[in-house]
């Protein structure tokens, strides 16, 4: 929510709370460590311990590729609904996120991109 004063300020735990609830929601389980970085052009949230215990036993069978897949297919089906998580918590809006995970350090990274602000 933007004010006359420009965007709210935020806890950046807020931020990685946030996205740990979407994983929550979506995996069934979230990462046991998150962290946050706010900037005036991104957010940046890291993510640890992230895997399920049946993506764990895919990586340590060799197919990192199916759970690095489905990782992909899940936030690309909800990329809006995380820009707009993100948006909200921030006020700005979120013109892209960029994603990735790393299955054999169980990962992730995500990356969400501001709208230019109006001088």
């Amino acid at each position: 929510m933007v004010s006359d004063t420009g965007p709210r300020q935020i806890p950046t735990v807020d931020l990685a709370n946030g996205v740990v609830a979407w994983y929550q929601q979506r995996f069934g389980r979230g990462p046991t460590r998150a962290k946050a970085y706010l900037n005036d052009d991104y957010v940046l949230v890291v993510l640890g311990e992230v895997q399920s215990k049946a993506e764990r036993t895919l990586v340590e069978q060799g197919d990192a590729a199916s759970v690095v897949n489905l990782r992909r297919a899940i936030k690309e089906a909800h990329k809006q609904a995380l820009c707009n998580l993100v948006s909200e918590l921030t006020g700005r809006p979120v013109r892209i996120m960029l994603s990735d995970h790393n299955p054999h350090e169980d990962t992730s990274a995500m990356v969400f991109l501001f709208e230019p602000q109006k001088d």
